[in-house]
């Protein structure tokens, strides 16, 4: 009788442990159910969560092709983005409709599983309340609630993987605009030129060489920067390494002011560091930076057609004070370089126009391009000044000397100051020939000069001193002769 009860405790315990086994095992089915549910947004919970993570997409579409089209890409990250977190069944169901399906119409998925069923209405009703205009019509002709037929077709408008737009797409990133410092950063504009990469890989089923990028990327940044990337590179050079010495230029050239740290730390406001006095002094990495100062009264008459130098009387930095003022020792080297080369570039450029006027027989009677005596007073600086000062300084080579000293100090008689004011001068034809071409050779060096000056100013990302020689090269070239 004991052997037997033992016996049957065994066998007792066996059948307990099953049964064990067997609940924890329906427990654990239980809980994957009630979290897939959790995962997906067929009971509205799903898409709840997402709204409250991810923005909930804005409406889509109007009358208006080409104001869709330039949308579309925003609008589907956006909408994806939502999507695919309330709902993760959706992120293979869209990628196999775009891979597989691009010009193949889908029917409605009845021998699919319930749940990829359920989705694809669950998509035509999501569409149905995001979509305006055009698309909503488009859907509104699509049967049996087919969301994956819906998106097909918009996929295949907006987007479409035709050998024409593959074309556009390579035309367009082979003539990228080349960078500028101006409004973006390198960054955003690398960015833009991998988009170019990534739409051209989606439309073709193709990527673009290595190589190619690389080229294309070199030939899009500034003059400056350009060689200096070109003296990096070595014949093992990717675009990847590239792309990290262009994006480490930018980090490190970054100008980190006071008031800028100041307004990231929360010690100051955002909108009072802009107009804040703090700290008038350069910044760190910011060795060429220089602040304004208070304006002086000035009694200068700028007269010019450029709106570089507008008509009237201005009160600004290169106009004559009521007295005269030595120049600041302690501004740096490149701030006065720059101020004398633009207050000497303006008479010389009076001094020229006067000459063309000569010329051609042509007498201007516009007073702003006129040089009388009121505007040979209001010079900065007296011609011998000028003289003494070009023969002794070491900034003769950016200020061109022999420039000035072509025009304005009567190397040719055409520009004599004792040559009449009314009549053209009497030089023969070689003679005019021959001065016109002094005057065009001069004046395309002091071109190329004023350009490197101002990739010089575009690598400090200097903007006042870029768009004054901006303004000195128009002027340049305006004052061209046609020979």
């Amino acid at each position: 009788m004991a052997g037997e009860g033992g016996t049957l405790d065994v066998a007792q315990l066996i059948q307990a442990a099953t049964d064990a086994a067997r609940a924890a095992a329906d427990a654990a089915a239980a809980l994957r159910d009630v979290q897939a549910s959790r995962g997906t947004g067929l009971s509205g919970k799903g898409f709840s969560e997402a709204s409250k993570v991810i923005r909930q997409p804005d409406p889509f579409g109007s009358e208006n092709h080409e104001e869709d089209l330039s949308k579309w890409q925003d609008f589907t990250v956006n909408f994806k983005a939502w999507l695919f977190y309330g709902d993760s069944g959706f992120e293979s169901d869209l990628h196999r409709v775009e891979t597989n399906y691009a010009s193949t119409p889908i029917e409605f998925p009845r021998s699919e599983p319930n749940d990829v069923q359920e989705r694809c209405k669950q998509l035509f009703n999501i569409l149905t309340g995001i979509l305006r205009g055009k698309p909503l019509r488009l859907l509104r002709q699509t049967s049996e609630r087919n969301g994956f037929e819906v998106w097909r077709k918009l996929v295949q408008l907006f987007s479409p993987k035709t050998k024409s737009r593959s074309i556009s797409l390579l035309a367009a990133l082979m003539n990228i605009p080349a960078f500028s410092l101006k409004d973006k950063t390198l960054m955003d504009q690398i960015l833009g030129l991998e988009r170019l990469r990534t739409e051209y890989m989606r439309s073709s089923g193709t990527d673009v060489a290595d190589d190619l990028m690389l080229s294309i990327l070199v030939k899009s940044l500034p003059k400056a920067l350009q060689t200096h990337i070109q003296l990096q590179m070595t014949e093992h050079s990717t675009y990847a390494q590239v792309r990290e010495l262009v994006l480490s230029y930018e980090s490190v050239t970054t100008t980190w002011s006071a008031g800028r740290i100041h307004s990231e730390l929360g010690i100051l406001p955002s909108s009072s560091t802009a107009s804040s006095p703090a700290y008038n002094g350069p910044a760190p990495m910011e060795i060429d930076r220089f602040e304004k100062g208070k304006k002086g009264k000035g009694k200068g008459k700028h007269k010019s057609k450029d709106s570089s130098f507008s008509k009237g009387k201005t009160k600004g930095k290169f106009d004559k004070g009521k007295g005269k003022s030595k120049q600041d020792v302690s501004k740096p080297r490149d701030e006065y370089r720059r101020l004398v080369v633009s207050q000497n570039l303006k008479k010389v450029l009076k001094l020229l126009k006067r000459a063309q006027s000569r010329m051609t027989g042509n007498q201007e009677t516009d007073e702003s391009e006129s040089v009388g005596e009121n505007d040979e007073e209001e010079m900065i600086e007296t011609d011998a000044e000028v003289e003494a000062r070009y023969k002794s300084s070491e900034l003769c080579e950016v200020s061109d000397p022999e420039l000035w000293m072509h025009f304005n100090h009567g190397e040719s008689p055409l520009f004599s100051s004792n040559a009449s004011e009314d009549q053209p001068t009497g030089h023969s034809e070689a003679s005019l020939h021959q001065q016109m071409a002094e005057t065009n050779a001069l004046l395309l060096a002091r071109e190329q000069r004023l350009e490197a000056e101002w990739d010089e100013a575009e690598m400090r990302n200097d903007r006042e001193t870029m768009h004054e020689i901006e303004n000195m090269i128009i002027e340049t070239r305006n004052l061209r002769y046609s020979i």
